[in-house]
């Protein structure tokens, strides 16, 4: 019996980032290394449709809609300098001994936005067979947003990201959900 098509989704547990290294059209996608984002509290797909419509003789003829733009926003809890690395660009300057270490981020004037890949999937599933998770993946993701950094008064703060999604040139692949029997490690 196939697995059923139909799950809950329930919780985020893990999500991870890689910078897109190459998309050649007609060749093969290549990634950087898989960089957690810690503390995922939200993940949100969405997408914009655009319609066009034929009227004459007074009345609707025909229409047409075309998916023009795929959505990502996730909310996570703990700031990442290695996951703003990949978003933004920047540097990452490690120095010092204990007890007196330092890892300082710097984003430059000439500094410009890559793409990346995103990843996610649940603590669990349940479905008619699906016991095991559901993963997200968009290939190919810019920022539509500066991802939101700072503090809070008495609380914590947690940041905030909003991107796009584009097919890949290599393959066109936009975006996956995989419902999966068994969990696995987002890879």
């Amino acid at each position: 019996m196939p697995l059923s098509h139909t799950s809950k989704a329930f919780g985020v547990v893990d999500a991870k980032i890689a910078a897109l290294t190459a998309d050649p059209a007609g060749g093969a996608a290549t990634y950087g290394t898989l960089t957690d984002v810690p503390g995922m509290k939200s993940v949100t797909i969405g997408g914009d449709i655009t319609t066009n419509e034929l009227r004459g003789d007074n009345q609707l003829l025909d229409a047409n809609s075309v998916l023009s733009t795929v959505t990502l926003e996730f909310e996570y809890a703990k700031l990442s300098l290695d996951a703003i690395k990949i978003l933004v660009g920047g540097t990452i300057v490690d120095a010092g001994t204990t007890p007196n270490q330092t890892a300082n981020y710097t984003l430059l004037g000439t500094d410009t936005l890559g793409y990346f890949r995103f990843t996610a999937k649940t603590p669990t599933a349940g479905g008619d067979s699906v016991t095991g998770d559901v993963q997200f993946e968009l290939y190919k993701c810019i920022l539509t947003g500066f991802p939101e950094m700072g503090l809070a008064e008495e609380d914590y703060k947690t940041f905030t990201v909003s991107a796009i999604a584009l097919p890949r040139l290599s393959d066109q692949k936009w975006i996956r959900t995989a419902f999966q029997e068994t969990q696995s490690a987002l890879v």
